[in-house]
């Protein structure tokens, strides 16, 4: 299973969420920079692509409040 986000956001969230996306045997993730933040994950199945989705969003989240200050 796969899916692709693009998430508008502030220059320089790559830098915050990337360290912390770490592919494994069960997940994998691929990160681009460009007019948006682009993240695709591939997975097996529909349990860990919606919590990689989730973590994502969270990450996303976090790093925008961490730039905005």
């Amino acid at each position: 299973m796969k899916t692709q986000l693009s998430i508008d956001a502030e220059p320089g969230l790559r830098q915050v969420v990337n360290p912390s996306l770490d592919s494994d045997r069960k997940v994998s993730y691929v990160v681009e920079d460009g007019e948006e933040l682009e993240i695709t994950i591939e997975t097996d199945s529909l349990g860990p692509l919606r919590g990689a989705t989730d973590t994502v969003f969270r990450l996303a989240m976090l790093g925008n409040k961490i730039l905005q200050r």
